[in-house]
């Protein structure tokens, strides 16, 4: 192949050997690896305890996630739920050694006890069937009516972008949903507050975090709706989004809410008391992997977790990992939930990668889990997010692939009373 003219021969040139070099140092750095990453690590350690510098560790596990990732994609096409129509899938995982070490966060340990690193380096990349598991996948529109602020929001009242958030705890018990100007949030996130907690100029408190991380009512609604049992866990409260709607189910008597950051479960605390249940729900400020082992309270039906998957830039990529998040271990997450309660719930996006769903549900034991599409109908229907279910039930009551549609909200159930009473009469 030449190319078509003189003017774009040097181009091609330089960027043929850009791929060459980058090619050639790829390559050196994979056979440094194979050979000398046990002579390196002892060149690391700086506490005579095998423990890597702190710099050092980021930069490794930064590297192999980004490494591991692009090798699964590369042997595995991520199986995405856009591409799954209701019906019942039978999910087949593959993965190397090297790539199943990365995601559960565990050594390569061969018969003599020498870790994976004195391995040949072949049978680690060997990618080979590591489970299959039946996704039973299922698909809710959600039409959720909410209410409009009546009153002008601060922005608009000063002339400014409507893109204000909730005002910080002072203390002092009161809060007047103003921002300061440096925690105004975008306006996106300020014209759904009413999504978010349908009683938001009541009070509701958020940090500016939860503006995109908390379950939309609607969408938490739904969810409590479905774990309609006795004693829910919500391992990941943050403000209390999951956790005031399961309080709120007549049929959940209590509701356990756990979060690592202290003003957040405060926030929690005075969210559920703006709704009327704060006396239903027992707040927790713990790390739920750690409270999980020393856990002896009452046996939980279920388990919620909504893990953060990194702000809005993880829409940027093709397709979302559990390893994508720095500094939350979801697996571990997974794993002290499942030690708990065999009735686990993850909330993840879109864009999830469920071939990782059937390694959590070959590592732990369920035949089938249920993968729930939620679409928003407004403005247009578009998938908004998916619920997995791991469940007993979802191996021992059949497959139920299907698709539905729910109304929420007050509007919603009269709307929906309403259509229903046309139906029948016409």
């Amino acid at each position: 192949w030449l190319p078509p003219s003189r003017d774009c021969l040097v181009p091609c040139v330089v960027f043929v050997s850009l791929i060459f070099h980058i090619y050639c140092f790829l390559e050196i750095e994979a056979a440094m690896v194979a050979a000398n990453v046990k002579e390196a690590n002892k060149c690391w350690q700086d506490d005579g305890q095998g423990a890597l510098p702190p710099l050092q560790q980021l930069t490794r596990r930064f590297l192999q996630r980004i490494f591991t990732k692009a090798f699964v994609y590369l042997n595995q096409r991520p199986l995405l739920p856009a591409d799954l129509e209701p019906q019942v899938v039978f999910a087949v995982a593959r993965r190397t050694d090297r790539a199943m070490a990365s995601f559960f966060g565990s050594e390569i340990e061969d018969s003599s006890g020498c870790t994976g690193i004195d391995q040949e380096r072949n049978d680690l990349e060997e990618v080979k069937v590591v489970g299959s598991c039946i996704l039973v996948v299922t698909e809710t529109n959600l039409v959720h009516y909410t209410k409009r602020s009546k009153k002008p929001s601060p922005a608009a009242a000063t002339g400014q972008d409507d893109g204000e958030a909730a005002q910080p705890d002072t203390g002092n018990g009161s809060n007047t949903n103003v921002a300061a100007p440096s925690q105004a949030v975008d306006e996106k996130y300020w014209k759904r507050r009413f999504n978010y907690f349908a009683r938001y100029d009541e009070g509701v408190r958020m940090d500016l975090g939860a503006w995109f991380e908390v379950t939309p009512e609607s969408v938490a609604r739904h969810i409590a709706d479905r774990l309609n049992y006795r004693y829910v866990a919500d391992g990941t409260a943050g403000v209390g989004g999951n956790a005031i709607q399961f309080a709120c189910s007549p049929s959940t008597e209590r509701v356990l809410a756990v979060d690592l950051d202290g003003q957040r479960i405060r926030d929690a605390e005075h969210n559920a008391g703006v709704y009327g249940v704060r006396d239903r729900i027992d707040f927790v400020h713990a790390d739920f992997v750690e409270f999980a082992k020393t856990y002896t309270g009452e046996p939980l039906d279920a388990v919620f977790l909504s893990p953060p998957w990194g702000g809005p830039g993880h829409l940027d990529t093709d397709f979302f990992s559990l390893s994508d998040v720095e500094g939350c271990d979801i697996v571990k997450l997974f794993a002290a939930a499942v030690s708990l309660s065999r009735r686990v719930v993850l909330y993840l996006p879109r864009h999830q990668d469920l071939h990782e769903m059937v390694l959590l549900a070959v590592r732990y034991g369920y035949a089938a889990i249920e993968v729930e599409k939620i679409f928003f109908q407004y403005p247009t229907p578009h998938l908004k997010l998916v619920v997995v279910y791991f469940t007993p039930e979802a191996a021992t009551e059949g497959p139920k692939a299907k698709t539905s549609v729910k109304h929420v909200g007050s509007t919603g159930a009269a709307a929906a009373a309403a259509a229903a009473a046309a139906s029948a009469s016409a």
